[in-house]
């Protein structure tokens, strides 16, 4: 792996950690540029590159904010199952998506990423024995919030992967 690589995957991982902090909470409804890191590592470096950020992200995410637990695992996973899908997508086509394809992907990665997370949301509840709110209702605005920050990741992600190939990285 190349240096300028390793230092921007560290770069991806840091970003990650911090975003992880800053959302905007209505109800479920959870507006957060988090996983951004991991899109554009997928469709910058490939999948092994993604898969790395949304593992070492979301294990400094969780042990920053709730220690290491039973469930650590299954909250790291969602963001490895987005590097995974979006880096191998984004190899297979050569790095060089259009625009449908940039938003078909980000689409299934982030329908992928709230489904894993509604998952450990439900896991975390029944072993720490809290309410989990999972209505109906909720469940649908976690995949109607996901689709909203879908639109938000597709119109910046293309513009920040190309920056980084015009600069060599």
């Amino acid at each position: 792996m190349k240096t300028k690589r390793l230092v921007a995957d560290a770069v991806l991982i840091a970003l990650y950690t911090a975003l992880s902090y800053v959302a905007i909470d209505i109800y479920v409804l959870r507006l957060s540029f988090s996983l951004f890191p991991i899109i554009v590592a997928g469709l910058r470096f490939g999948w092994a590159d993604a898969m790395l950020v949304g593992a070492v992200g979301g294990f400094l995410n969780q042990y920053l904010k709730y220690g290491v637990g039973p469930t650590t695992l299954m909250w790291m996973l969602p963001g490895m199952v987005e590097g995974l899908i979006i880096g191998l997508y984004a190899q297979r086509k050569n790095f060089t998506l259009s625009l449908q394809q940039t938003v078909g992907i980000v689409l299934v990665g982030g329908l992928a990423v709230t489904t894993l997370n509604t998952v450990a949301l439900y896991v975390d509840a029944k072993i720490y024995q809290y309410p989990d709110n999972l209505t109906f209702w909720s469940v649908v605005l976690r995949y109607v919030s996901s689709m909203v920050m879908t639109a938000v990741y597709t119109l910046i992600t293309p513009r920040v992967v190309m920056l980084l190939r015009k600069n060599g990285v």
